[in-house]
């Protein structure tokens, strides 16, 4: 009976009309259904003592698992969509026609996911602008994304 409780713990996360259509009466130590994290508030970009290096953080969010960190020389390659569990990523749109080698520029896109909102990134050049952005997930899905911030690298 306790491995059929747990199951079915597991499986209703807290809603009590899946709780009870299993016979079983919810208690009080039922959580209540997840929610996918809150919009991350506050993104921030700072400097490091060392070159090419930066700081990016946001505020708590509660229920994160994990911040996932969004950084380009292109902001618009911040424009990044989920489908279940990949990251859908375009960095160079099709175009109706090539685009010529002095026209060609080099993204630079950053994905960083841990469960740290402090995040420390290095490798970048000196002088560049980065753009960037955070977002959460948890067992539930992503939250929604951060207002985008941008610093130039020191």
């Amino acid at each position: 009976m306790d491995k059929s409780a747990a199951y079915v713990e597991g499986i209703a996360d807290g809603d009590v009309t899946k709780i009870t259509s299993a016979g079983f009466e919810p208690t009080k130590t039922e959580l209540s259904p997840k929610q996918a994290p809150a919009k991350p508030e506050n993104p921030d970009m700072k400097h490091s003592d060392n070159g090419g290096e930066i700081f990016f953080s946001c505020d708590p969010v509660p229920d994160a698992e994990s911040y996932v960190a969004l950084l380009s020389t292109d902001i618009t390659a911040l424009d990044i969509s989920t489908a279940g569990t990949q990251l859908m990523i375009q960095l160079n749109p099709a175009s109706p026609a090539p685009v010529p080698p002095s026209e060609r520029r080099n993204t630079l896109l950053i994905i960083d996911m841990s469960s740290q909102r402090k995040k420390i990134i290095t490798g970048l050049t000196s002088g560049t602008r980065i753009h960037g952005k955070i977002y959460c997930t948890n067992s539930a899905g992503r939250g929604p994304d951060s207002d985008s911030i941008s610093i130039m690298v020191g």
